[in-house]
């Protein structure tokens, strides 16, 4: 655990700043979204789509120099790795949504006021980001609310991937002596 926060303590860092500038813009734009239901759907798909960007984008460039480190023989192929350090850096997101679950399966009082917390932390502050498109699909619903880390798990975990699939870009080369041009990163190019 030591070498594995040591290696990506910097890269989940870089996540959490992103998740708090997702945050700030996503109550900033509720704020002044709220009285009208399709702004405030747009402004929350807006800042859903801005966060997933800034984490595809952080993943995709970890997973070209893991990539370029793979194919000089550095490191072993780790396909979950992104998996890994997206879960460390929405720990409380996915913290929040295990406890969500368990005080609403509860069926004592004092459990339904926790669960009702909690959603509004989860919801209302963590993953506000996502509010407005979550209000669209179910009203107040606790099991939307605990899948919520969900997204930024996997577009880091895929992003990670085409990053090592795709570590010299997606860049054309031109034409070479045979009139043919490929892809930087094509398989078929030697």
């Amino acid at each position: 655990m030591k070498h594995f926060w040591k290696e990506n303590s910097k890269l989940v860092s870089k996540m959490v700043v992103y998740q708090l500038a997702a945050i700030i813009l996503g109550v900033t734009t509720a704020f002044a979204t709220d009285q009208n239901q399709a702004w405030f759907v747009a402004s929350s798909v807006f800042s859903s789509v801005f966060y997933l960007f800034l984490l595809c984008s952080v993943s995709y460039l970890e997973g070209r120099e893991d990539g370029i480190r793979m194919e000089a023989g550095k490191i072993k192929f780790r396909p979950l790795r992104m998996l890994a350090v997206s879960a460390l850096a929405n720990s409380l997101g996915i913290l929040l949504s295990v406890l969500l679950m368990l005080f609403a399966a509860l069926p004592a009082s004092w459990a339904e006021s926790a669960a009702q917390a909690i959603f509004i932390a989860d919801s209302g502050v963590l993953h506000i980001m996502y509010r407005g498109m979550a209000k669209c699909l179910t009203s107040d619903s606790y099991w939307l609310t605990a899948l919520m880390p969900l997204p930024a798990l996997i577009v880091t975990t895929v992003a990670y991937l085409f990053g090592i699939r795709f570590k010299n870009g997606f860049i054309r080369r031109p034409k070479d002596a045979s009139g043919t041009s490929r892809y930087i990163g094509d398989p078929k190019q030697k």
